[in-house]
């Protein structure tokens, strides 16, 4: 009868005890990669112990493993703010109101001393919130003062930021007609470099004509990819927007005869030269869990290292660190400023893919189809489904990369008026002006 006399549930608090050096909670059975696969049952310590287990991974995978890390380390800051102020902020009996307090005037002396931004100040707030209301149940952004104080530092401080810039269809066509650089030692090493060079322009040509994050880049894999007659589709499983695996796919057109330099078909000479073709692994998942990782088929981009091809995942590291010298090389050809080295970055390839079809007159609808707008696509496919939704846009099918490959090519986009338009990273455009008539 004692095997089925559940004890207490596990409790959210004592999450906090089986955190790495890192702040990340260690599980016990259950993974984080998404799919339906769930561990065996180990029923050595009883029935409810294994059940509790399980639960307490399950409430673990609520928070991704980069927010823990960075909450902990805000927390650690705070803790040093109690030690100054003489205050233990961890010991539960402490009174609210003197963590209130040490919360209060560490904001105000972050903002005075170290100047640091209201984002910033506000991604501190939030992760010492988020501690206390775990651990004690208690929510210090109830607290009058503390929302006036960030209203007031964010009114203060204002909250700009510097945006990145776009990389442009010139810019794409360039990368995709220059060779491979000299070994560097730092991005390009090893007797590899061609190969790496090419995977990064095949990355670059890719999240810029999908619309891709860099994440969405690194996470495909090659069954993420179905060529269908004149166009390619491209699943993404999981998104920066989309952290509960609603699953979407954009469509990338072949180019029309007589362009010069297809996207597309660059992408399919990537494929064959470093996987070796589009064949899909034996046992591939991908046809009944389209949402999930395939335990069978590579990634798209797999690492490419000073000692060869290795199957794993490219790292972020890695990726961005290319990319990087990759526009150091658009800059020393004159195709960019250097002080726009520095202001663009993998969210350039999103953006840039983006605002070049907005120059062209694409749509609103058909751009936030293409890039999977978050919310705006969410509410939208609320109402209909994806493939209604595809039957309704037919008629326009094509356009964002009709656009895309427009760029590519060097022809100028017109506007209504006549006037072309660029995003302000090429170097040496003039924008024309039009005088307008008084009436």
């Amino acid at each position: 009868d004692g095997e089925f006399m559940a004890p207490d549930i596990p409790r959210w608090a004592a999450t906090y005890a089986t955190c790495d050096k890192k702040g990340v909670p260690q599980q016990r059975h259950v993974g984080r990669t998404m799919g339906k696969d769930k561990p065996a049952a180990q029923l050595q310590r009883g029935l409810w112990q294994f059940v509790d287990e399980m639960g307490a991974d399950l409430m673990v995978l609520s928070r991704a493993q980069g927010t823990w890390r960075v909450y902990t380390a805000w927390w650690e800051v705070y803790v040093e703010w109690g030690w100054i102020m003489q205050v233990d902020v961890e010991a539960l009996t402490v009174e609210v109101a003197e963590l209130e307090k040490v919360l209060f005037r560490s904001l105000v002396l972050m903002w005075y001393g170290a100047d640091y931004a209201s984002s910033t100040l506000d991604i501190y707030v939030t992760a010492v919130v988020a501690r206390v209301n775990d651990l004690r149940q208690v929510n210090l952004r109830d607290s009058v003062e503390i929302r006036r104080l960030v209203e007031g530092i964010k009114r203060k401080q204002g909250c700009a930021t510097r945006k990145k810039l776009p990389v442009e269809g010139a810019h794409v066509a360039a990368l995709m007609g220059m060779g491979a650089p000299n070994r560097n030692g730092h991005a390009w090493t090893g007797t590899w470099v061609s190969m790496q060079w090419l995977q990064l322009v095949a990355m670059v040509v890719l999240g810029w004509s999908a619309f891709l994050r860099c994440s969405e880049v690194l996470e495909l894999q090659l069954c993420d990819l179905l060529w269908v007659k004149q166009r390619l589709e491209v699943c993404v499983r999981k998104a920066k927007a989309d952290q509960l695996g609603f699953t979407a796919t954009t469509e990338l057109e072949y180019a029309l005869d007589g362009d010069s330099a297809c996207l597309v078909s660059f992408l399919d000479g990537y494929i064959d030269t470093v996987l070796g073709g589009a064949a899909r692994g034996k046992g591939c998942t991908k046809g009944t869990h389209q949402g999930y990782e395939c335990p069978v088929c590579p990634w798209l981009f797999p690492a490419i290292l000073k000692d060869g091809l290795h199957m794993r995942q490219t790292s972020d590291t890695n990726f961005r660190r290319r990319l990087k010298a990759a526009f150091v090389r658009l800059a020393e050809a004159g195709h960019i400023s250097e002080s726009d080295v520095q202001s663009m970055s993998a969210i350039s390839l999103r953006k840039g893919g983006n605002s070049t079809a907005a120059a062209a007159g694409t749509r609103d609808v058909l751009r936030e189809k293409h890039g999977r707008w978050g919310q705006t696509a969410r509410k939208r496919a609320a109402g209909t489904a994806e493939v209604e939704y595809n039957m309704q846009l037919k008629d326009e099918r094509g356009a964002v990369m009709r656009a895309l490959q427009d760029a590519v090519d060097g022809k100028s986009p017109k506007t209504s008026l006549g006037e072309r338009r660029d995003s302000g990273a090429s170097v040496g455009f003039e924008r024309p002006r039009k005088r307008q008539k008084r009436r």
